[in-house]
């Protein structure tokens, strides 16, 4: 009794559908009404989740034809660097990979450091004076106290002890070479040789001061230039390295030389006397 119930419930639902939404007559057209059989998906849920060949992430033709160019290129060594890989520390109080310290400590490269006749010590050490807030008088310290704090007491200065900061060397680590006293070259990443070709800044990349990538002996073909410099001297060649206070040209001869630009006179194109 209960599966002849089912079977006239079913049996009115397909006559209401075919009724109320009659399908195109064919078979696939009641076929279309049936439910997507189990494990299987509609081509409407593929076209959805197959990625369109226009959605797909197209491959950088450029930078891979620029690097199959230079991929045959024989290696010279970098100019940048010397050969090296590295360059000095950009940071100009930068020694060693170490800067001065940046706690309250006595450093030579603060204050007033002067030469005084004290007995017991050599007149070439060097001393600070501290003068006393309260009364006359003064206090004064020579560079063996380099890393130390100097505080006032009751008015009068007096040693506090070592710094906390550089623990009495009166140095830290240098934040942009992170105590290496150097840096990895920019144009040749470390490998102290780079493909046989000009390296130069790009143009919008000047700005930023960002080395751009090696440009490829056929795009770097030219006519080498003329550098008068103020001290007479001539050179003929192209520039290799443009860096922001001197150039390095490529001579003639195949020589690299550095050059400021400070020195150099307005650029003439070659032949021009």
């Amino acid at each position: 009794m209960k599966k002849l119930v089912q079977l006239l419930v079913i049996a009115c639902g397909a006559w209401y559908l075919a009724h109320t939404y009659p399908p195109s007559g064919t078979i696939e057209g009641w076929i279309s009404l049936l439910p997507v059989k189990f494990g299987e998906e509609s081509k409407e849920n593929r076209s959805q989740k197959a990625p369109s060949k226009e959605s797909m992430p197209k491959e950088d033709v450029s930078a891979k034809s620029s690097s199959a160019s230079n991929a045959g290129a024989p290696l010279v060594k970098c100019a940048r660097c010397r050969g090296t890989g590295f360059i000095p520390c950009s940071n100009p109080k930068c020694k060693d990979g170490l800067v001065d310290c940046s706690g309250p400590c006595l450093k030579l490269s603060v204050g007033r450091w002067e030469h005084m006749k004290v007995s017991g010590h050599d007149p070439s050490e060097l001393w600070q004076k501290f003068r006393n807030k309260k009364g006359s008088g003064w206090q004064a310290w020579n560079q063996h106290h380099v890393g130390e704090v100097v505080e006032y007491q009751n008015g009068v200065a007096t040693i506090a002890g070592k710094c906390k900061v550089c623990g009495g060397t009166g140095k830290e680590a240098c934040a942009t070479c992170h105590k290496e006293g150097k840096l990895t070259c920019p144009v040749c990443h470390g490998k102290g040789e780079i493909p046989n070709a000009v390296t130069t800044l790009a143009p919008a990349a000047a700005k930023a001061k960002i080395p751009a990538s090696v440009i490829p002996p056929a795009e770097a073909a030219g006519t080498p230039e003329v550098f008068r410099l103020r001290n007479g001297r001539r050179i003929e060649g192209k520039i290799i390295i443009r860096d922001t206070d001197k150039l390095i040209i490529r001579t003639n001869d195949g020589k690299s030389v550095e050059v400021p630009k400070s020195s150099i006179l307005p650029i003439l194109p070659q032949g021009s006397r």
